[in-house]
């Protein structure tokens, strides 16, 4: 669906936005056109309409809103909207209102213009009772990436009831604002599917639906033409939204012209102190409950007996300076509120951020990273709160005081305003959180694009070399329910279920090409197996190995050239298999148990089945989304001080290569086992969905790349992964003989050190060199002292 340029006016507050667009508005209205203007209030709508009718007594003005209208405003503007009055006008209404108007007759007759910019994101949480089926029976849920899903109608006529609501029932009027969002279709709507589908078989733990909407770039589809105006308008979620969905924007440079000004000129009367060392949150507050008692009296102690403004969150309000007869609250919607003025002073103490869940929507579905969000909701909330005040007056020369939460978010405001300074309260001892350094990319949305443009070429090229991959291996196929393939076409290796590798020292691969069905037989067949040791099974790789010329190792990250399904190594942690199905419930799985697992401390392995084969750049990133996800459910790393199966810790040993090797199911050595096949009401991971949604993880080493050109990062890279490669394949040569690992890995970290390769790297092929030895504890013990010395050669 194409939709057309939008005109954007990223306007400073203060500057005469509102009076520019009504000066459009009324050469509108001269010219022969009608023209819409969306505000975000009721007294914003009365207060322009007032305006034009001194400025401009010709130009008829009507306000559709529940001042005017009562109940019967949405009737009425709708009502008005289809058959307009024969004669050019100007339409005031609120941007809920508009946005309530079951359909749109003929949009093209109307020239639309939005006084500040939408809101784009809407995301909510319901507890739900019991009954929810009443809701939940009319969705259908479709898969759209790894996490997510799209939330549609299944039953339309359920859905618009719920909508509607006429007889006021009580679940009608909990469900009705998400029920109009999705009949309406205004907003696209997400799920997060492991909690939804918690939801819908009775887990405890999911009573709760929580719901992202972002606004449809299709609700402007069609006007003859749409302005947007508003502060900062390239740093709104709308404006990140829409471009990303392919909406080109305009800047308004002739209304531009028409302002007071395009950037703030007084900053040098202007001082911003703050209060917190840390980005401001209600958790910050909950883990001090000194720091805002401090705050406040820091504020009080500066202020004095001076009037000034002051805003903060609705909880927090009655202990805050509402006793005050000189302090005015200036609520949590300040737009257009002009009586402020006359006040120099101004104290902000709201802490706004989106919770975990909303935050990790927001870059994960959307491309926009934690610091774009926290501009777009905390940043701009303080910029409008605080320009209430004679900040906004270019003619007001005398001394301004604002005090900010946070360092992070005064230090943003000051370059709004250049020649203002920071100065900090006094109240927070702690030292200031390093900030990253300026990135290759310009925002996380260019970052992620760049992300997924790459995973996608990668796969393609895997795509296309599949029959020279497929001549490297013809001789070793070990082909189950595969008979009727043909060596001579790419099927085999399509059919790619990973590479058999009888012991870790053996540089040789068995590739097996056979169905899904036939790899979760041959696997549950394996787990029956019972051995004397660990290292007297095989292993398995999810890697196709294959030759290359100028490699002379069989089985590096350099062979391998494609691969198949996930596989996590599971060990002391408190997530369980069951827990972790839970967490993936739209993915088929096997989960079994290893040779060292007990009852008392599981030891296990996921296969997360795929219905492709992956590049080998593809598999890291997938299997760093899987990670991602599991830590998003509140799952960490290591415990806090020794093992307590009250945590949440995962447990996973990260194997995230395609070479990496795990030894096939077998029997524990010391009690029962298990094979799990979790399918039903499943499928395989769908990886070019997951490639299409794929983002940049805190795993993914992409630091190096932010800090200097791409180019020359993919070629350090390239450097050190060949460097790692070789290190490795020498330390296996020199430790064929027993007694000269010890020797060979103090060699081998020298060499990665001397080569500049990050420990992220170091600490892998130092793992990698460890378990392939012949005294694999041993070896990650002087590992673990090699990594704490950082470099100290043996």
């Amino acid at each position: 669906m194409q939709v057309r340029t939008i005109q954007y006016c990223p306007a400073p507050t203060g500057a005469g936005k509102t009076y520019a667009i009504e000066e459009r508005l009324a050469e509108f209205i001269r010219e022969g056109e009608t023209a819409i203007l969306i505000q975000p209030s009721k007294n914003l709508c009365h207060q322009t309409a007032e305006e034009m009718s001194v400025r401009f007594p010709d130009v008829p003005v009507e306000v559709f809103n529940q001042d005017t209208y009562g109940d019967k405003t949405l009737v009425s503007l709708s009502d008005h909207l289809r058959n307009p009055p024969d004669r050019p006008h100007v339409i005031i209404s609120t941007l809920a209102a508009f946005l309530m108007i079951p359909h749109f007759d003929r949009p093209e007759r109307f020239i639309l213009v939005c006084d500040e910019i939408p809101a784009a994101f809407v995301p909510e949480s319901i507890r739900l009772p019991d009954n929810h089926r009443l809701l939940t029976d009319a969705l259908a849920i479709a898969d759209d990436g790894p996490i997510y899903g799209l939330v549609t109608a299944s039953n339309p006529s359920a859905i618009r009831k719920l909508a509607e609501n006429r007889n006021k029932d009580a679940f009608n009027t909990l469900v009705n604002p998400l029920a109009r969002r999705i009949y309406q279709g205004r907003y696209t709507t997400y799920i997060d599917r492991k909690s939804y589908n918690g939801l819908l078989v009775g887990s405890k733990d999911d009573r709760v639906l929580a719901t992202y909407s972002m606004l449809n770039p299709s609700v402007f589809l069609g006007f003859k033409s749409v302005l947007l105006a508003g502060a900062r308008a390239e740093e709104t979620i709308l404006y990140k939204w829409f471009e990303g969905k392919g909406v080109t924007f305009a800047r308004d440079d002739a209304l531009m012209n028409k302002l007071r000004y395009n950037e703030h000129e007084n900053g040098r009367w202007i001082e911003f102190h703050y209060a917190s060392e840390r980005n401001w949150s209600k958790t910050e507050q909950k883990n001090d409950p000194s720091f805002r008692p401090r705050f406040l009296e820091a504020v009080r102690s500066l202020f004095g007996q001076d009037e000034f403004v002051w805003q903060d969150n609705v909880v927090n309000e009655k202990e805050s300076f509402s006793d005050v007869l000189y302090a005015h609250n200036v609520g949590h919607s300040p737009h257009g509120l002009n009586r402020f003025q006359h006040i120099n002073k101004a104290a902000i103490m709201s802490a706004l951020n989106y919770s975990k869940n909303e935050g990790g929507f927001l870059t994960n579905m959307c491309g926009i990273g934690p610091d774009e969000q926290r501009v777009a909701l905390a940043y701009h909330s303080c910029y409008q709160t605080y320009n209430r005040i004679s900040v906004r007056n270019p003619n007001n020369f005398e001394r301004k005081i604002v005090v900010l939460p946070d360092r992070q978010n005064a230090a943003w405001q000051q370059e709004r305003f250049p020649g203002s300074v920071v100065i900090p309260l006094g109240v927070d001892a702690r030292p200031p959180v390093r900030t990253r350094s300026d990135r290759i990319h310009a925002n996380d949305a260019d970052r992620q694009r760049a992300h997924r443009d790459r995973m996608k070429s990668q796969q393609e090229e895997v795509m296309n070399g599949l029959k020279q991959a497929v001549a490297s291996k013809q001789d070793i196929f070990i082909i189950e329910d595969c008979h009727g393939y043909s060596f001579n076409t790419v099927i085999p290796v399509t059919s790619l279920q990973g590479s058999i590798i009888e012991h870790k020292k053996d540089d040789r691969s068995t590739m097996i090409a056979c169905s899904n069905g036939a790899f979760v037989k041959n696997m549950k067949l394996h787990s029956k197996s019972a051995f004397e040791s660990k290292e007297a099974n095989m292993l398995i790789s999810p890697a196709l190995f294959i030759d290359k010329d100028n490699v002379t190792s069989r089985r590096s990250k350099a062979n391998a050239f494609c691969g198949r399904n996930i596989y996590l190594d599971i060990e002391n942690g408190t997530l369980t298999h069951r827990q972790l199905s839970k967490i993936f419930p739209n993915v088929e799985m096997l989960a079994y148990s290893s040779y060292s697992h007990t009852k008392g401390m599981p030891r296990y392995r996921v296969v997360l089945i795929t219905d492709s084969i992956m590049s080998p750049a593809m598999y890291t990133t997938i299997y760093n989304m899987v990670c991602h996800k599991i830590e998003m459910e509140g799952y960490r790393d290591t415990f806090e001080f020794g093992f307590n199966n009250k945590e949440k810790v995962h447990g996973i040993d990260r194997k995230p290569y395609l070479t990496d090797l795990f030894y096939l199911p077998c029997q524990p050595a010391d009690g029962d086992g298990f094979f799990l096949h979790y399918r039903n009401g499943r499928k395989p991971l769908d990886v070019l969905d997951w490639c299409n949604n794929s983002f940049p993880t805190r795993f993914d080493s992409d630091g190096l790349a932010d800090a200097i050109s791409q180019g020359l990062a993919k070629s350090i890279a390239t450097d050190h992964a060949q460097l790692c490669e070789e290190a490795l394949q020498r330390f296996r040569d020199e430790t064929v003989e027993q007694g000269k690992s010890h020797k060979a890995l103090w060699k081998l970290n020298s060499t990665l050190l001397e080569g500049g390769v990050d420990d992220a790297s170091r600490d892998v092929t130092l793992t990698q060199a460890a378990l392939s030895s012949r005294s694999p504890n041993d070896r990650i013990n002087d590992k673990r002292r090699m990594m704490r010395s950082a470099g100290r050669a043996g």
